[in-house]
């Protein structure tokens, strides 16, 4: 669906939905870039893993939000 689409069914409940889970997700992935380096794991290397795919899942949520809302 292209963003005119979506940016013209203000009224529809799923258009918000769809908003409130992608917000939802981008601080999902705040708090784990947040905490994850806090925790105390033998696997230096894990830690940094799950960080960066965390922010990859952050950025692959902005990605949609700036296609389908325009600037965010």
């Amino acid at each position: 669906m292209d963003r005119w689409a979506w940016q013209n069914n203000w009224g529809d409940p799923c258009y918000y939905d769809l908003m409130d889970r992608t917000f939802d997700c981008v601080r999902s992935c705040n708090d784990c870039i947040d905490q994850v380096p806090e925790i105390d794991m033998e696997d230096t290397k894990r830690q940094e893993e799950i960080v960066g795919e965390a922010k990859f899942v952050r950025a692959l949520c902005y990605f949609h939000m700036v296609r389908l809302w325009g600037p965010i």
